[in-house]
């Protein structure tokens, strides 16, 4: 009887033994979050690559299908759309200063940052939702970064971060490429004139 206790009592003591060994092997090394990663506060509202699994992307097709991949990297189309970086910039962002329909707009840079002071798009946005007029005028003016760009055959876009449910506003400005020069939004495409007040969001621009 005692033997059996006793076999019981190891066999219960090796299990718990593995379980510990188990435990610790799978613990993080020391000062390692064990939180899954924060995205970047400034590329929150960015548009996501999903988990599809039927999707490989283009680094994965590189190899299979080399002269179809070499095509697609000189075209325009690699370059529509990109998270911002100094080789993705094509506007100078030197200071420039414009006036449109009562609003001032000035292009910077901070450090290796692209930035736009412009009338508070989230602001223009709620006037819009509640078909008020907006003016820029009087509007609070602040200070946004540029998170993407869209583009690369004659007009180059720029996208800030809304503070509104993580959408994407496009700057009312877009930087003409041949010409090398900034024009109002509204002057460089033909939309009716009842859409001059709206502000283009990315998610009814560019995915509906």
């Amino acid at each position: 009887m005692n033997a059996a206790n006793n076999a019981k009592s190891a066999v219960f003591l090796l299990t718990i033994c593995i379980v510990i060994a188990l435990w610790w092997i799978r613990l993080p090394p020391p000062g390692q979050s064990t939180a899954p990663p924060k995205r970047n506060a400034v590329t929150v509202s960015l548009p996501q690559q999903g988990a599809d699994d039927e999707f490989a992307g283009a680094s994965a097709s590189a190899d299979c299908h080399e002269k179809q991949h070499a095509t697609w990297r000189q075209s325009y189309h690699r370059t529509m759309t990109q998270v911002t970086s100094p080789e993705a910039i094509v506007a100078p962002f030197g200071g420039e200063t414009l006036t449109n329909r009562g609003g001032e707009f000035r292009f910077f840079r901070r450090g290796n940052g692209f930035f736009v002071s412009l009338p508070d798009m989230d602001e223009h946005a709620k006037a819009a939702q509640q078909e008020l007029v907006f003016d820029p005028s009087t509007a609070r003016q602040v200070e946004r970064q540029i998170v993407m760009t869209t583009g690369s055959h004659h007009y180059h876009t720029y996208w800030i971060n809304s503070r509104l449910n993580h959408q994407l506003w496009r700057v009312p400005y877009v930087f003409h490429i041949e010409r090398a020069r900034w024009i109002p939004l509204e002057d460089s495409f033909l939309t009716p004139p009842s859409e001059h007040s709206r502000v283009s969001r990315w998610n009814d621009s560019c995915i509906q």
